[in-house]
């Protein structure tokens, strides 16, 4: 559980607080079935509800730092706070998708559009798996940005138990040492980081202050040492 809720937050939102009842109010007929001031209206009220979510995801992770190890104690009371609130946003998120479709940001704005991303970003593997083509769609159209999309699939490609891509996930060992989640075709990692807008794994570890050696170095060494043994 350690790992998992050290993976879980590395990337988070910090945000301020708005009550989860608030957030939970549904909208009775679909935006795009309304007249122009009751659609306005109607999608007013789903910014707010999104923004809620997303003050609630960032509520749940209050006080976590990156670089600080908790202890177990501490780390038990986040992860159940954690599971209340990230349950709510999602059940909330599943009736607003089924009742107007991924929100777009030309409708509900920047914040509430990432708020729905994030959501799901938090979820459980098969939630996660169930909201990826909505995703990838959102990416395709700009209403997701492609570093968040890099994330998205690297968080649910480590929680499958697979090597991720793009080298966004990190885990902890019972040490508290972290390092990154192992990195599918790492030769070519920087490559790919690039093009969805990340830096290169040297300078994203050294901003995550994570000990990591660059692949063509590390085989290099790699290969150095065998030359050394069989003298």
């Amino acid at each position: 559980m350690k790992n998992i809720l050290l993976a879980i937050l590395t990337s988070f939102f910090i945000c301020g607080c708005t009550a989860m009842q608030e957030a939970a109010t549904p909208i009775a007929t679909p935006a795009s079935q309304l007249n122009d001031a009751d659609r306005l209206s109607t999608l007013a009220t789903l910014k707010a509800e999104l923004e809620a979510l997303a003050d609630n995801d960032a509520r749940a992770r209050e006080g976590y730092k990156p670089d600080v190890v908790m202890d177990q104690k501490a780390m038990h009371a986040m992860w159940e706070k954690m599971q209340i609130l990230d349950t709510a946003n999602q059940l909330r998120l599943d009736e607003i998708v089924k009742q107007h479709g991924w929100p777009e940001k030309n409708d509900v704005g920047a914040k509430a559009a990432y708020a729905a991303f994030i959501v799901v970003q938090h979820s459980p593997r098969e939630y996660m798996k169930r909201y990826a083509p909505l995703l990838q769609e959102a990416m395709e159209r700009g209403d997701l940005s492609k570093d968040n999309f890099a994330m998205f699939d690297d968080r649910l490609r480590m929680n499958c138990g697979q090597p991720q891509r793009y080298g966004t996930q990190l885990n902890t060992d019972e040490k508290g040492v972290r390092t990154f989640w192992p990195i599918e075709d790492e030769a070519n990692v920087d490559k790919r980081r690039a093009e969805f807008g990340y830096e290169p794994m040297a300078e994203y570890a050294k901003r995550y202050k994570v000990l990591y050696v660059p692949y063509a170095e590390r085989i290099a060494r790699e290969a150095e040492a065998k030359t050394e043994a069989k003298k």
